[in-house]
């Protein structure tokens, strides 16, 4: 702390004001606090904490007694914060054994959105700062895994029945990758060298082996393409917990769901979160407005280890055409001539399909409609049988994960009404158990939009099974739209969450709000073992 500051403010969400307290760490001593909201934070909160100057010595040098090797500091001045959190602060990620995968023991993970960060401590919550941490995690002794920023925490003192972890990191980080992670997992390494290590749950474990074993590859070609990363970590989680999307320097987490998924999207789902971590770990933005810039440095990255993954063109060519002449182009100075037209004074304006094919004629033949697309229309427009049958028998080509999900996604997009009779072909032509957990969403949306009531308990099944946002909230929303199944939609959530089910608070709010129920009219079963902890007001 500079000598001609007196004061540092700290962003906080959620915490207990009456159990806070802040004192000088060495002396014990009170200091003078502040909590505030300004008129444009939505939520949070500010604590501004007053720091005497008798407080504010030297810089000294703080070593932490744990590490093998010296983990030193310089600071002049240690302020102590006991706090405590809300218990239902949607930062925190309480899952009973029931709602894990295994369902043998409890699992907490914090959540990861951005600003978050001030919900498990108060902080500086901005990308513009960065900060090195120790820490330590007392928690029971049958939980073997403590993980904090990617970090696994090793056990250091056995207090009793409880075991206190220990954690540190030298590397600066923004606090929006604090993610703190305590639970029962498997871990098993992915290389001889041990620098790549597996968490999952047990019933996970050997799927994950398989569908990750071309990360090494992946990753040697990060490396070229970055920097060399000493030790990475994938971490799979159960399948109702949000998709972790952050910057994680030294791990990837993922969902279950994705293990049933086709061996190109894992290859450039992991590929992109790799990317986005680096990404993350190099660039520091001002505010969380700037993000963006990491987000095109990842997925700029993430399709060139796509591309020398696979050493053909399957991502330029067909995603990222205006990617590779953009760049060419800049080499030749030619994108600042397009910019200056296009997005410059008086001509700032978006680029229609048409201005970019007049400035790149060769992009025309990538502009013309999938076969997806041709495939969809005419399931949807065909009428005679024949031409239904022979549909049919060309859908059987389309055996890709990929190829499917373009028609499902085409076939929803449709505003014509498709016949149960057709609906019904198409669920022979998939059927529901061989297909990813993207596309049996999106057959389940179709079927539901198409008012094929029969298909209406599957759905809400797997809204049972597998409960996340991302699967939840886009079925309930379509069943809600349609007058025929508002009831059914209401009628079935309630039945969920009156049951001890392995939806989390967090995602049961957003789909009251999708449904406009108000949940302090919904009993809701507790136990002593239960974290479900839900906000009435709506």
């Amino acid at each position: 702390m500079e000598p001609e500051y007196d004061e540092i403010i700290l962003d906080i969400y959620q915490l207990n004001e009456d159990k806070m307290d802040v004192s000088e760490y060495f002396s014990s001593d009170k200091l003078k606090y502040d909590v505030k909201q300004t008129h444009c934070s939505v939520g949070s909160e500010f604590i501004v904490i007053q720091i005497p100057q008798k407080y504010r010595g030297r810089f000294t040098e703080f070593k932490y007694k744990y590490c093998n090797k010296p983990y030193q500091i310089d600071y002049n001045c240690v302020i102590l914060i006991m706090y405590e959190t809300r218990k239902d602060s949607p930062v925190l990620y309480w899952l009973r054994s029931d709602q894990t995968s295994d369902g043998t023991h409890p699992l907490l993970i914090t959540n990861n959105k951005f600003t978050y960060a001030r919900g498990i401590f108060p902080c500086q919550d901005s990308p513009s700062v960065r900060f090195t941490f120790t820490a330590e995690i007392s928690v029971p002794n049958n939980f073997n895994s403590v993980i904090i920023c990617g970090r696994t925490c090793k056990p250091i003192i056995n207090d009793g029945d409880r075991y206190i972890y220990m954690c540190f990191e030298m590397i600066p980080m923004p606090s929006y990758a604090m993610i703190i992670m305590v639970g029962s997992l498997e871990t098993i390494h992915l290389d001889l060298q041990h620098n790549v290590s597996l968490w999952a749950e047990k019933k996970y474990i050997e799927q994950s082996k398989s569908c990750f074993a071309n990360f090494h590859h992946i990753l040697t070609i990060a490396k070229e393409l970055c920097d060399d990363v000493r030790e990475y970590n994938i971490c799979v989680l159960p399948s109702n917990i949000p998709e972790i999307d952050l910057s994680c320097l030294s791990m990837i987490f993922v969902s279950s769901t994705l293990l049933n998924e086709d061996s190109f999207l894992i290859c450039s789902t992991i590929a992109q979160k790799v990317a986005q971590n680096w990404a993350g770990g190099l660039v520091t933005c001002t505010n969380f407005q700037h993000l963006w810039l990491n987000k095109s440095f990842s997925t700029f990255i993430s399709r060139r280890i796509m591309y020398f993954m696979y050493q053909q063109n399957i991502i330029p060519d067909k995603m990222s055409f205006l990617e590779r002449k953009t760049a060419n182009d800049f080499i030749i100075k030619k994108l600042k001539s397009i910019l200056d037209k296009w997005f410059c004074g008086p001509n700032l304006r978006l680029m229609s399909i048409e201005d970019i094919c007049t400035l790149y004629p060769e992009l025309h033949c990538l502009m013309t409609k999938s076969e997806g697309y041709l495939l969809a229309t005419q399931w949807i427009t065909t009428e005679t049988f024949n031409n239904f049958a022979f549909l049919l028998t060309e859908l059987k080509l389309c055996n890709n994960n990929l190829e499917r999900r373009e028609f499902l996604s085409y076939l929803y997009a449709s505003n014509t009404v498709l016949p149960v009779a057709k609906l019904w072909w198409l669920r022979r032509m998939f059927p529901f158990d061989e297909q990813t957990c993207e596309n049996r969403l999106l057959l389940l949306l179709l079927y539901i939009k198409n008012k094929w009531l029969e298909m209406i308990q599957p759905a809400l099944e797997f809204v049972r099974e597998y409960c996340s946002p991302m699967f939840a909230c886009p079925i309930f929303r379509e069943l809600y739209e349609l007058e025929e199944t508002r009831h059914l939609a209401i009628s079935g959530f309630t039945a969920i969450v009156e049951k001890k089910c392995k939806m989390l608070p967090q995602t049961i709010q957003e789909v009251a709000y999708i449904l406009k129920i108000d949940l302090k009219d919904i009993y809701i079963l507790t136990s002593e073992e239960s974290t479900l902890h839900v906000k009435t007001g709506q």
